[in-house]
C-alpha cells in the first residue's frame, strides 16, 4: 500500500511539472488526445425517447480537460469540434459534424473547458467546495449554450428547451461532476502553480 501511494505521488508530481514547464507544442498534442478522449467518451451512449440529445460521458471528459490540461482544455475541445467539422466521425454514434440538436453542447464544451482550466489554474487552495463550484458553472455553460441552440434550431420556448435539454440530464451530469470534483481533489494538491517547480506541494 505505502508503495503504491507513493507511486501515485510521484505520477502526479511529475506530470503537474512537466504540465507547467512544457512547451506550447507539447501543450497542442496533449489537446489532441483529449479530443481523441472526448471522441471515444462520445461513443457511450444512452438515448432517451423524450429528447433527440443523448446521455454520454463528454461532459465528464469536457470537465476533466479544464482540471488536467489548465486554459488548454478549451483548446482541445476546438479540436474536437473542428475534427468533427473535417469529417472525423468521433461525434455521438461515430457520427461526423451536421448541425443539429447537440450541436449548441458541442459549442459549449470550448468555453466550459477553458473556465474551468482557468480558474483552477488560478484559485488557490482548492477545496473540494471549491472545486465543485467551479464544474458546476462549467457545467452550467455547457447548459446555456445547449438550450439557445435548441430555442435557435428548433424554434422551442425557453421552458421547452429547458425540459428537453437540461432537465433529463441534470441527475446524469451531477454524478459526473462529482466523480471529477473527487478526482481533482486527489491530484490537485500535486499541482506546481503557474511553474513553480521548486518541489513544494500546494
Amino acid at each position: 500500500m505505502f508503495q503504491a501511494i507513493k507511486r501515485w505521488d510521484k505520477l502526479w508530481s511529475n506530470y503537474f511539472v512537466w504540465i507547467s514547464a512544457t512547451g506550447i507544442l507539447e501543450k497542442i498534442l496533449l489537446s489532441l488526445c483529449f479530443a481523441f478522449f472526448t471522441g471515444i467518451s462520445a461513443q457511450i451512449i444512452i438515448r432517451l425517447p423524450f429528447t433527440p440529445v443523448p446521455v454520454t460521458l463528454q461532459v465528464l471528459v469536457v470537465l476533466l480537460s479544464g482540471i488536467l490540461l489548465g486554459r488548454f482544455g478549451g483548446l482541445s475541445q476546438i479540436f474536437y469540434l473542428t475534427g468533427g467539422i473535417m469529417k472525423i466521425p468521433w461525434f455521438s454514434g461515430a457520427s461526423f459534424f451536421t448541425a443539429g440538436a447537440t450541436t449548441g453542447y458541442l459549442i459549449g464544451f470550448i468555453p466550459a473547458a477553458f473556465f474551468v482550466g482557468y480558474f483552477i489554474e488560478r484559485v488557490e487552495k482548492l477545496t473540494s467546495f471549491k472545486i465543485f463550484l467551479i464544474l458546476i458553472s462549467g457545467l452550467f455553460i455547457i447548459y446555456f449554450s445547449g438550450v439557445t441552440w435548441l430555442r435557435f434550431f428548433f424554434h422551442f420556448g425557453l421552458m421547452r428547451a429547458f425540459l428537453i435539454g437540461v432537465l433529463p440530464f441534470i441527475g446524469f451530469d451531477m454524478v459526473k461532476v462529482i466523480f471529477v470534483t473527487m478526482i481533482a481533489r486527489a491530484i490537485l494538491d500535486y499541482r506546481f502553480i503557474r511553474g513553480d517547480c521548486n518541489g513544494k506541494k500546494v
